[in-house]
């Protein structure tokens, strides 16, 4: 995987929750029922927490501390590399 590819997957990844965040954030200014409110809240808090577990996975990428090593087959890890190639 290019930068490039990593990029645009991240910031599609990022865009999609700010985009309905904004889109609750102007509801909510639009809106009094005290109902469409919580529901436009509970739906940014949802986008908060995916913008989050991405943060969070890709701390994870960065510690290797956590990974545990074990013998494998370097010819199966290779052939299934180049089939899904």
């Amino acid at each position: 995987m290019t930068v490039g590819q990593l990029v645009a997957g991240l910031a599609h990844e990022i865009n999609n929750p700010l985009g309905g965040m904004k889109n609750c954030l102007y509801n909510l200014k639009k809106y009094e029922n005290d109902a469409k409110k919580i529901k436009y809240l509970n739906l940014m808090e949802t986008g908060v927490d995916l913008i989050n577990n991405l943060i969070q996975r890709l701390l994870n990428l960065t510690n290797t501390s956590s990974h545990a090593f074990s013998r494998l087959n370097l010819k199966n890890v290779l052939d299934e590399s180049l089939e899904f190639l």
